[in-house]
């Protein structure tokens, strides 16, 4: 059902919101993407590192509301533009990661992986390269 739920995200409407149901040590192993016309949630499979996703109608119980805190705060009331399903080098669908677009100069992604049965969440910053120029 991976790849079906996520086809559906581009449906799904404008983010509303973001729950977390932390686990061991505060970090979350499932997350709630709140959205205008569905909710996504998305869990850490602690057997194998693994991300599952389902479109679901409500969140089974109260999670930690995490829409102000950064990155999530600048991605609510967008939509997603785009989405990737990402891969470890033996094949396990680890991560997701998502766009959220207001304009083509203003866009927030942001990458979920599972490490150890729980979520890292990074932001994805853009980088100005230009070829021949030595990095910083």
């Amino acid at each position: 059902m991976l790849n079906q739920e996520f086809d559906y995200l581009g449906e799904l409407g404008s983010l509303q919101g973001v729950e977390t149901l932390p686990a061991d040590y505060g970090q979350p192993s499932l997350i709630f993407l709140k959205f205008v016309h569905a909710i996504l949630e998305i869990r850490a499979i602690a057997e194998d590192d693994t991300v599952e996703l389902r479109i679901v109608n409500e969140i089974p119980e109260r999670g930690v509301d995490v829409s102000g805190e950064s990155p999530w705060k600048d991605a609510i009331g967008l939509e997603v533009t785009d989405r990737w399903l990402l891969s470890n080098q033996q094949g396990y669908t680890d991560a997701v990661q998502f766009r959220f677009t207001l304009t083509i100069e203003f866009e927030i992604i942001i990458q979920l992986m599972v490490s150890s049965s729980f979520f890292t969440l990074f932001s994805v910053q853009e980088k100005k390269w230009v070829v021949g120029e030595k990095p910083l």
